[in-house]
């Protein structure tokens, strides 16, 4: 048993009694006293660490082995004064055993002996009665004479018997013995008791020999033998009392010895043991309060924490509501509180914490409550608030922690959004306050910031929506339903097939498929997209290097990727693993980035990683440009393939001449930086025909191909094997292709 700081308590503890009783010197001659420091008289007032460190401290923690021999000793010592105490117990048992067995012995005999006392008179009443009856009486008279004698006779033997023997052995006394077998013996006056029965019933006896023979029964059976009967109860009577009381003087012995071993035990082993019990009960209360206190509350701001919220819901607001109060759940999220958290520091991240708390602390009641239940989050509970109230303190609370509050000479601040739920007057469910809550500041996080948000069934409704839609992507991805869908990209000049790109498509239910717009968003929020990006490459380099080996001519292939894989530092070098894996050539693989991705603020790691693609030999293709905020000086660095124009510019040109005198401007911008470009969303000829006469564009939109799964796309190729076509998707992918119309087909160079 390895010694530790847990030990020194109990260690005090066991030396303490020995202290008391003075024999130290025991214990000394077990060590070398050198080693151990001398154990303090006030050592119930001392501390845990004092014991640990006074008396044992360097024996326990550099001399294990002797703090362990100690222990043992002091354990048999222990050991010892139990089994004294056993001891005394087990011979106070055994010594009322053994009165209960001498007392019910006693009790016996005494009853055995005025048995024979009663028989004796018994056998003289049916002697005489035989003597006079007649007939059947006379029979039955003899009949209880013999039965009568027998018993006796039987009873006698077992005093003076083999019985009888025993018990002389072990509780008859000299007295008892001389009464049985002195001068005259008790036995030989029975025997001769029970002779003149037999003569008495002899055949031809005389009348008068009878009547002298009952005579002679009547005098033993009222005299001598009666008298020794009557001394022998008597005897058997005061043995027993005697033999009671000296159990009795040994029994009050062990009894006195008992009390004044526990008496000894109590005042000098259990007396210091139960105050040092007290002393350490009283800590272990206190400190069961600071750990219950710590286990309901923030350390950081001191009010609530989750655990305590969770408690005040299941009991207070549960109680609040069935007395028909109405409860206000206000879920509150600091905005920006991780940027000062980065800036400044986490000291300032507490203060900013603290300051908050107070603030909330300021808007609440007795039987309300604030916690904080997160890093940057917390809940306040309110009663009997209208929701105009609610919306009042809503904004309080935003503009007062939004207030700036000084750190270090430095102005920290933050703002707040707001979810509140209100409940309803059959609320059965107090703990669905939170959830709606939640979903509240969802959408107030979502649509600005720094907001006050009131929960309503529709924004429930959507949100449930989307948690089905959480639980369905799981499935999907369990089920393999995500597959790639391919859409074509022609040449405008040739008219040619000039690459794919590969588009995420979920078939939840056979045959029909979801667009990458329904899942994206909820599959990032589960950090799924990860799972689903490899299983698109994974699908769509496996379907493009088939075609590739069937001979198909379609020069390259296009991915999309989410942002985090795009963040990720061994992209570049997984991808092309991947695509060395299938034997493809990483020039016939196009990246597609999107603008607001590529240009966003955190997009150091990410051009990064478009380096090292183009290092490796992939393509990079600039995606939905247009639609973000690129600015000119970020074009003349970047380093890309083709710019893919987003359909925002174009879906106008036909309509509207600013767009058209926009685009042209686009295209001369780029033209002249000799960067290809690639219009997106061209859905009809008119649009054909202006941006024909405008550059030559590459293409890809709705007027010449949907995307397509495989089998369609196959068909799309082999329907279009001398020239273009366009597929109309509206009504079903199979099976319904259209020509490209003729007059535009004349522009196409011979």
């Amino acid at each position: 048993m390895a010694a530790s700081p847990a030990f020194g308590p109990y260690l005090a503890v066991l030396l303490e009694p020995i202290k008391a009783l003075r024999i130290r010197k025991l214990i000394w001659s077990w060590f070398d006293p050198r080693k151990i420091q001398p154990l303090r008289i006030s050592a119930y007032q001392a501390r845990v660490e004092e014991w640990m460190y006074g008396f044992a401290g360097e024996f326990m923690v550099n001399n294990t082995k002797q703090s362990e021999a100690l222990f043992r000793r002091v354990t048999t010592a222990y050991t010892i004064a139990l089994l004294v105490i056993a001891a005394c117990g087990i011979a106070a048992f055994i010594t009322i055993t053994c009165m209960v067995k001498d007392k019910t012995e006693y009790a016996r005999l005494i009853n055995l002996s005025g048995r024979q006392r009663m028989l004796s008179q018994r056998i003289a009443l049916f002697a005489s009665q035989w003597s006079v009856a007649e007939g059947e009486a006379r029979e039955a008279a003899l009949k209880e004479l013999l039965s009568s004698r027998d018993l006796f006779l039987h009873s006698h033997e077992i005093l003076v018997g083999d019985q009888g023997k025993s018990q002389k052995g072990s509780a008859l006394s000299k007295t008892i013995e001389e009464v049985f077998y002195g001068s005259p013996q008790l036995d030989e006056r029975v025997r001769a008791y029970t002779t003149l029965v037999d003569q008495l019933i002899e055949p031809g006896i005389s009348n008068d020999r009878k009547a002298e023979l009952l005579c002679q029964m009547q005098e033993a059976a009222g005299n001598e033998l009666l008298q020794d009967l009557d001394r022998v109860v008597k005897l058997f009577e005061k043995e027993s009392d005697a033999s009671n009381f000296f159990l009795l003087k040994i029994e009050f012995g062990l009894l006195l010895t008992l009390l004044l071993g526990i008496a000894f035990e109590a005042r000098y082993i259990f007396a210091p043991m139960a105050g040092l019990v007290a002393k350490t009960t009283n800590q272990l209360d206190s400190n069961i309060r600071k750990m219950s206190w710590a286990a309901n509350h923030d350390p950081a701001t001191g009010i609530a924490n989750r655990r305590r919220l969770r408690e005040f819901i299941d009991r207070d607001v549960k109680d609040a509501i069935q007395q028909g109060e109405s409860v206000a759940v206000l879920h509150i999220d600091l905005d920006r509180f991780k940027a000062v958290n980065d800036t400044f520091g986490h000291a300032a991240g507490d203060a900013i914490l603290t300051n908050s708390a107070s603030k909330l602390e300021e808007h609440v009641g007795d039987r309300e409550i604030v916690a904080r239940i997160g890093g940057d989050e917390f809940v306040v509970v309110v009663l009997n608030r209208q929701q105009e109230d609610l919306a009042r303190l809503g904004e309080t609370i935003i503009k007062e922690v939004s207030k700036p509050i000084r750190f270090e000479n430095q102005e920290c601040s933050v703002g707040c959004s707001i979810g509140v739920a209100l409940s309803r007057p059959s609320e059965s469910q107090p703990e669905r306050l939170l959830l709606d809550a939640d979903i509240a500041l969802y959408e107030a996080k979502n649509t600005g910031r720094g907001r006050l948000e009131f929960v309503t069934h529709e924004l429930t409704e959507r949100y449930r929506t989307r948690e089905r839609m959480q639980h369905e992507i799981v499935l999907g991805l369990e089920n393999d339903e995500f597959l790639p869908f391919f859409q074509p990209q022609i040449c405008g000049k040739t008219g040619k097939l000039i690459g794919l790109e590969s588009l995420a498509r979920w078939e939840k239910t056979p045959g029909e498929y979801r667009s990458a717009a329904s899942f994206v968003g909820v599959a990032e929020e589960l950090n799924l997209m990860d799972q689903i990006d490899r299983v698109m490459l994974k699908k769509g380099l496996a379907q493009f290097a088939h075609w590739k080996s069937e001979g198909l001519a379609i020069p390259q292939i296009s991915f999309n990727f989410s942002m985090a894989k795009l963040r990720d530092v061994s992209f570049a070098t997984w991808l092309y693993e991947c695509v060395l894996e299938k034997n493809l050539d990483s020039s016939e693989i196009v990246i597609e980035i999107l603008e607001t991705v590529m240009f966003d603020e955190d997009s150091t790691q990410i051009i990064k990683n478009v380096n090292q693609l183009r290092d490796f030999g992939f393509k990079v293709d600039l995606d939905d440009f247009g639609s973000g905020h690129a600015s000119i000086n970020a074009l003349l660095d970047l380093s890309v393939d083709r710019i893919k124009i987003d359909r925002s510019l174009t879906e106008n040109i036909c309509r509207d001449r600013n767009s058209r005198i926009l685009l042209e401007a686009i295209v001369r911008l780029f033209d002249n930086l000799e960067i290809p470009m690639l219009i997106e969303g061209v859905d009809n000829m008119e649009q054909v025909n202006l941006l024909s006469d405008l550059h030559d564009f590459s293409y890809q939109g709705f007027f010449f191909g949907h995307p397509m799964n495989v089998h369609d796309f196959e068909n799309w190729l082999t329907a279009n094997e001398r020239q273009p076509c366009v597929v109309n998707f509206d009504v079903e992918i199979s099976g319904n292709i259209e020509r490209w119309p003729t007059d535009w087909m004349r522009s196409l160079p011979n």
